[in-house]
């Protein structure tokens, strides 16, 4: 017996621009985009000064949204989309800083084997553009131009992130995802579909009802087959009636009347 997937369609959450820090004053615009009626999709956030708050304040068209004009570090935090029923989409973290350096990098999961490009950038402009990149605190690139290209990149370089330029300072960490080819699609910008593995309780639950249910029918099918061979099939008979036929009265008669036979002489005379 094969078990099949569960699929559920669900919002993503469209982040731009696509990074995960901001300077302050900043403006970031974020919506839940959904095939269906989007209206019933909103914008959650869960920050120092708010948790689990609705945030949509901005309506392009049926697709909800919520619109920062200036960022404050008080809006750092996790921002997510939200159905009426309780359905959740992916989850990105959003942070604002007042520090002099930040790095661009994706605020959404990105595909393994799609080129990544990462930039560090200070808030006032220097003659050096030079930057040293780290994940996971190693450092791992230094650039002349302060940015970092991964192509085709692997789930082994997903991680945390930061730089450092010259003479401006340091950036706070992002997280990088990675997703495996096929892995849960509705964490890209634009699908909407997620396919989930059946529960193991589900299937605990499932297989006895399954067994059972199949054991009734063969026992059904068995029941069946021997009341139908049971059963004596009865021969038709036909009636056939004999009719005598009835004759004339005349034939009757003359069959009735009895025979008289006679001899017959015949008389000759003597002559002498």
């Amino acid at each position: 017996m094969e078990l099949t997937t569960f699929c559920t369609v669900v919002a993503t959450l469209q982040v731009s621009p696509n990074r995960s820090q901001f300077f302050q004053y900043d403006n970031l615009f974020l919506s839940c985009d959904w095939p269906g009626n989007s209206s019933r999709w909103t914008v959650m956030r869960n920050t120092s000064q708010h948790t689990n708050q609705a945030c949509s304040n901005h309506n392009r068209g049926d697709e909800p949204s919520y619109y920062i004009a200036a960022l404050y570090e008080s809006d750092s935090g996790v921002y997510w989309c939200q159905s009426a029923a309780g359905e959740r989409s992916h989850a990105i973290n959003i942070t604002v800083t007042r520090g002099p350096v930040i790095l661009e990098s994706p605020a959404l999961p990105v595909a393994e084997g799609s080129n990544v490009t990462l930039r560090c950038r200070a808030k006032t402009p220097s003659a050096s553009t030079q930057a040293d990149f780290f994940k996971d605190g190693a450092l791992v690139k230094r650039s002349h131009d302060g940015n970092m290209t991964i192509r085709s990149i692997s789930r082994a370089e997903g991680g945390v992130y930061k730089c450092n330029t010259s003479g401006a300072g340091h950036s706070a960490e992002s997280q990088l995802t990675v997703l495996a080819r096929g892995e849960d699609s509705a964490r890209y910008p634009g699908t909407h579909e997620r396919c989930d593995p059946p529960d193991p309780r589900f299937i605990r639950l499932l297989l006895p009802v399954v067994v059972l249910a199949l054991l009734l029918v063969a026992l059904l099918l068995l029941c069946t087959r021997r009341n139908h061979t049971d059963v004596d099939e009865d021969v038709p008979y036909t009636d056939v009636i004999f009719k005598q036929e009835v004759q004339p009265d005349r034939i009757k008669e003359l069959d009735t009347e009895a025979t008289n036979y006679s001899t017959v002489k015949t008389g000759g005379t003597d002559r002498k």
